[in-house]
């Protein structure tokens, strides 16, 4: 019965992508080409490249300028941006110790031409988000 449903109702459909996949940490990620991921809507991703730039630490604050909730602790953070291969643009929560020309392997999630990493491994060190 629940097949049937299923075949009513495209959107319970998963997505099937004809890329291999890997698993970290009970999550199933495809591997693809930075300029793939790019191109990539709400997809679980794994991809490999080299730092083109310097990436860059920014500060963020949630919340309204004007209330107390911008000030606690859990409403702000840093988070590292910096491009890949020059196609993709990478963002993780948090401060990632990675330099320009660095090989780094990033899962995540696309999403309109950003990747949002979940976890970095790069030559010196992994970075889980």
């Amino acid at each position: 019965m629940y097949d049937i449903l299923i075949d009513l109702m495209p959107f319970f459909r998963s997505k099937k992508l004809p890329y291999p996949k890997v698993e970290l940490n009970g999550q199933e990620y495809y591997v693809v080409t930075p300029s793939v991921a790019r191109d990539l809507d709400d997809i679980d991703v794994c991809v490999e490249g080299v730092i083109k730039d310097k990436p860059r630490v920014e500060y963020y604050s949630a919340g309204w300028p004007w209330s107390f909730e911008r000030v606690i602790e859990e409403n702000h953070g840093h988070r590292t941006v910096f491009k890949l291969n020059d196609d993709l643009l990478v963002v993780i929560k948090g401060i990632v110790l990675v330099r320009a020309g660095e090989k780094v392997k990033i899962y995540g999630k696309a999403k309109r031409g950003v990747l949002n990493a979940k976890v970095v491994i790069g030559e010196l060190a992994e970075y889980y988000s």
